[in-house]
Order: C-alpha cells, then sequence, then structure tokens
C-alpha cells in the first residue's frame, strides 16, 4: 500500500494548532518544519513517477527539485521546495536557528499547502 504523503502535512498542521501542549514546543515546531517538507517532497516525487515516469537514481531530493525546475509550469514549485528543504535541513540540524522556531514552522506550513496546491491544480 502506498503512503498518502499528505497525512504528513496534517500530521505536521495537528501538531502546529497543539505546540503549546507538548513538553518541549520547539522540537514540535522544528517537527511541523520537518513533516511539512517531507510531505510536499513526498507529493511532489510522486507526482512526476505517475507524470514524468521519473525515478530517483541517488540523491533523490535534488533530482525532484531539478526535475521540477527544468518545466516552466514546475519552476515555482522547485523553488518553494528548495525552501521549505533549507528550513527542514536548519529545523533538522542545526543547534540554532535563523528565526523563532515558530515562525519558521508557520513558513514551512505555508509553503508545503501552496506545494500542495500546485500540484493539485497540475496533476
Amino acid at each position: 500500500m502506498n503512503f498518502n504523503w499528505s497525512n504528513y502535512l496534517k500530521t505536521a498542521e495537528y501538531m502546529m494548532s497543539q505546540a503549546r501542549q507538548f513538553p518541549d514546543e520547539e522540537a514540535c515546531y522544528r517537527s511541523v518544519t520537518s513533516r511539512a517538507y517531507y510531505a510536499s517532497f513526498g507529493l511532489a516525487r510522486d507526482y512526476l513517477k505517475n507524470h514524468e515516469n521519473f525515478e530517483t537514481s541517488g540523491n533523490a531530493h535534488k533530482e525532484v527539485r531539478e526535475k521540477l525546475r527544468a518545466k516552466p509550469t514546475t519552476q515555482k514549485i522547485s523553488n518553494q521546495l528548495k525552501q521549505l528543504c533549507q528550513y527542514r535541513n536548519e529545523s533538522d540540524y542545526d543547534e540554532n536557528l535563523s528565526m523563532f522556531p515558530v515562525i519558521m514552522a508557520e513558513r514551512a506550513l505555508s509553503l508545503a499547502r501552496k506545494i500542495v496546491q500546485a500540484l493539485e491544480q497540475i496533476a
């Protein structure tokens, strides 16, 4: 059974709404950012597999963005996914974030929603 990547976005949105109840809000916001990215990435990769017969060979995250960037109709999605990936990398790996965690999580969710909406429109 294939995983429905949009469920990661629903999970991220739920976590965002409940962040103040988590024992560590920052960890929650960082997780929101990460889940928002993976929802978008998974849906973008599935879109390419289903509509472009695309298969990744090694560096899937970069390959998906490059494939999206190659077509005018998906360039914006590629740029948004790149920004979201930067947020995810920072959230997952950096000790100190470049902005408040809640702001990063809000921006990540906003980008993820835009990516999902754009993919739905072209599918």
